[in-house]
């Protein structure tokens, strides 16, 4: 299925260039009705830190299957095909040290999830894109290219060990902006019932398994939090043995036609600093780009008509 084109594998630092593009892909569906409000604010904003998740006491119950949970949240709505613009800003402290601006294309097949990533801004970096590839429950779950109009002009592979990387001073990787959460490889364990914030969650915790899913992630533990009511990751818990490497959490979410989208997510370090992905404009659903794009082969194309004006009000779109 992997399509065939010129390439080579890329260096660490090409990899930290690319990290630059990561955003926000946590976007879900309401499998109940959705509330009368049209958005709602989940975790205050803060610069000491990440909304504490309340755990309810007591023993997990036995019959709560947390793969299942994992499914679900893997299947939901994703508002396909779908494209967003969002801005990343990294913070030490209370001061903006960096801000890039990305666009977003996807497309979800039954087989494959396509995600496309441009950056915009700043304009040193502009053309800058690469496209993320995931085939839920396959051995090789996901493969990324990449194109840096800086480079060689070749479309690089990106090596699996530099998936979980925090780049460009950013604390998201690429696994963080991935559409799903990958099945082989990882064990999941329920571990009970909480609120975070105003929202309850199902507490889900992961632990690679094997040598392959050992080596793309730099934690060996992960505590996540599904919503209960919505298929939506609104928050995750990152450990290296009994230290925690970084939090992650959704401080708003929005209902864009029809479907349950983060406008507002923060990745904290384990020190001052801070990643916070602020949705700008979105379409879901769209066929106002055509998904052939999503290829590797392309990728050179496009960063050519991002650096010649092209943005996502996709006024005479490529194609």
């Amino acid at each position: 299925m992997m399509q065939n084109y010129e390439g080579t594998r890329t260096s660490a630092i090409a990899a930290v260039i690319a990290g630059a593009l990561a955003l926000v892909v946590f976007t879900g569906c309401r499998s109940q009705p959705p509330p009368d409000n049209s958005s709602r604010a989940v975790a205050p904003n803060s610069v000491n830190g990440p909304a504490r998740v309340q755990v309810e006491a007591g023993a997990p119950e036995a019959n709560i299957d947390a793969t299942k949970i994992v499914s679900a949240y893997n299947a939901r709505n994703v508002g396909s095909p779908g494209w967003r613009r969002v801005v990343l800003d990294l913070f030490t402290g209370d001061s903006v040290t960096r801000s890039f601006t990305v666009v977003n294309l996807w497309h979800s097949q039954a087989d494959m999830v396509s995600t496309l990533f441009l950056l915009e801004q700043p304009p040193a970096l502009t053309g800058t894109n690469y496209l993320l590839r995931e085939w839920p429950g396959k051995p090789v779950e996901m493969r990324v290219s990449l194109f840096l109009p800086a480079g060689e002009q070749h479309v690089l592979e990106v090596e699996p060990s530099n998936f979980d990387e925090g780049l460009l001073g950013s604390d998201f990787s690429y696994n963080d902006i991935r559409m799903q959460l990958p099945l082989i490889g990882y064990h999941y364990t329920f571990a009970g019932k909480g609120v975070l914030v105003n929202e309850p969650v199902w507490v889900v915790e992961a632990v690679p398994t094997e040598q392959q899913s050992r080596e793309t992630v730099l934690w060996n533990k992960a505590t996540l939090y599904l919503a209960r009511n919505f298929a939506f990751l609104l928050g995750a818990d990152y450990y290296k043995d009994a230290a925690i490497v970084k939090q992650m959490r959704v401080d708003s979410v929005k209902q864009i036609q029809g479907v349950w989208t983060a406008t507002h997510i923060t990745m904290y370090s384990a020190d001052t600093r801070r990643s916070e992905l602020r949705l700008i404009d979105a379409e879901f659903n769209s066929s106002r780009f055509d998904v052939k794009l999503l290829s590797p082969e392309r990728l050179p194309f496009l960063s050519n008509e991002v650096r010649n004006g092209w943005t996502t009000g996709f006024t005479n779109p490529p194609h």
